[in-house]
């Protein structure tokens, strides 16, 4: 029960940013659906904005971040994950390790897959500001 509260409050927060987004600012919003196969990656591209949510499986790094570098991102202002499932998180790994990321939210649900562990890993050793996803979260992007 306390998972699916946590996954309903990064659900509800992205809604909130894309939305957020869309009321806020005058300029064009372009939203990219990722096929990755299994799982999800969604990019929003604002003028001064790039947000990725999720990054398939970790077959899928290859292509989220090639798809990326074509749509002209050097840099990731948001990455969001909305669970700790590997068809979610295993290809943010490779985007990880490839673009600087300013900030992750995360539902910050305990999870213990090798997968997960290294995400988290490699969002500590590159000091990306790490933010709990929950109900109410709030991001003047």
């Amino acid at each position: 029960m306390k998972n699916k509260k946590a996954l309903f409050g990064v659900i509800f927060g992205v809604i909130f940013i894309i939305s957020s987004i869309v009321v806020y600012t005058a300029a064009p919003l372009t939203v990219h659906f990722i096929d990755v196969g299994q799982g999800d990656s969604i990019l929003i591209q604002t003028p001064s904005q790039n947000i990725l949510i999720d990054g398939g499986e970790r077959t899928a790094g290859p292509i989220v971040t090639n798809y990326l570098r074509k749509q002209g991102v050097k840099k990731l202002d948001l990455v969001v994950s909305t669970h700790p499932h590997t068809d979610h998180i295993g290809g943010l790994i490779e985007v990880l390790k490839a673009f600087p990321v300013k900030e992750v939210i995360d539902p910050a649900v305990i999870h213990t897959t090798k997968t997960y562990e290294e995400y988290l890993t490699l969002i500590d050793q590159k000091n990306i500001k790490f933010t709990e996803g929950r109900a109410g979260l709030n991001r003047n992007l």
